[in-house]
């Protein structure tokens, strides 16, 4: 039997839940693929977690944030990341992710790039905080699937688009500082979109740190 606490909180969790569907055409939310529903709601509602400061209108973390990152199909790449010092993203069609001024217009040219019947919301954000809001000094894991932890290292390097590169152009600097095979659980199972700031998911950042 769920207490007064925990029963409140699921209240509150559904009413969330009904007004974000409420706004969206598809009445479709997942707090877990669907893209930002955390900083969109705290943006909203003015809500700012404590730490240091911000772009205007951004959440404030208390510090570098922390990402989970695919490395390609079944994380096939992740051995050359790690021997090269870098991770990497695709969608090369887009060219060099810093002419987008904003995420609306790297959406756009999403679409235009890569047409299918889908919104391409989380691939628009994996290039858009790739490029834009990963930054030097935050924590990076790689990841393979939602359940597996391959590697973690430090971000050394700004957005780079390398047009010398076969593929997965857009790469970023990063020091590694350890490999491995961990399993997560599955409180802190992550999403399997290619990129997730996980600063904000407790689980997964109380399990990495004991591990």
């Amino acid at each position: 039997t769920l207490g007064p606490a925990a029963l409140a909180r699921d209240r509150r969790l559904r009413r969330i839940r009904e007004v974000l569907q409420a706004e969206r055409a598809d009445g479709a939310v997942d707090f877990y693929e669907t893209p930002e529903i955390e900083v969109q709601w705290r943006d909203r509602h003015g809500i700012k977690l404590k730490g240091g400061g911000g772009k205007e209108g951004a959440p404030i973390y208390p510090g570098p944030r922390v990402w989970a990152m695919g490395a390609g199909e079944a994380a096939r790449l992740w051995p050359s990341f790690h021997e090269e010092g870098i991770v990497a993203i695709e969608w090369d069609e887009l060219g060099d992710l810093q002419q987008y001024e904003s995420q609306e217009d790297l959406h756009a040219a999403m679409k235009r790039a890569y047409p299918r019947d889908q919104e391409p919301h989380n691939d628009t954000l994996a290039c858009y905080e790739f490029c834009r809001k990963m930054a030097i000094g935050d924590t990076i894991y790689v990841k393979q699937g939602r359940n597996r932890i391959l590697g973690f290292g430090r971000v050394a390097g700004d957005y780079v688009y390398d047009a010398s590169r076969a593929d997965y152009r857009n790469i970023r600097q990063v020091e590694w500082l350890g490999r491995g095979n961990w399993t997560l659980p599955e409180a802190a199972h992550v999403p399997t979109k290619t990129l997730t700031d996980v600063t904000a998911f407790d689980a997964f950042r109380n399990f990495v740190r004991d591990n």
